[in-house]
């Protein structure tokens, strides 16, 4: 999943590159959003964490269905903390990179695959 807080970027990806396997968002209308990729703010980012929270945890005991060996992802958790205002970022100095690729993947794995027509 690509960001697209630079739309331009994820254009570029299909112009330059002619990739096609792009993330679309489901609004919650159920319609596929009309650009490709996710846009993080003040609103998708907790839900974003929250469905990483809850993949890496699962709820009560049952734990969760991610299982993460980087010891990168781990490292920066060790530093992931609220800034004081709600919202979880890295401790200044430190990165979150590793932390929002794999919420980001999350947030694709959430979406449902359309059916592929055959030819």
């Amino acid at each position: 999943v690509v960001e697209r807080n630079r739309i331009e970027c994820v254009r570029r990806l299909r112009r330059e590159h002619g990739y096609k396997n792009l993330f679309y968002r489901r609004m919650k209308t159920g319609k596929r959003d009309r650009e490709p990729g996710w846009v993080t703010d003040s609103q998708t980012r907790p839900m974003m964490l929250d469905a990483l929270k809850e993949a890496l945890e699962g709820y009560g005991d049952d734990g969760g269905w991610l299982v993460v060996h980087d010891p990168v992802f781990f490292g920066e958790l060790t530093t992931f903390e609220d800034a004081g205002s709600g919202k979880y970022e890295a401790a200044p100095g430190m990165h979150d990179d590793s932390i929002i690729a794999v919420a980001l993947a999350v947030q694709a794995g959430n979406v449902p695959v359309p059916k592929m027509r055959s030819v």
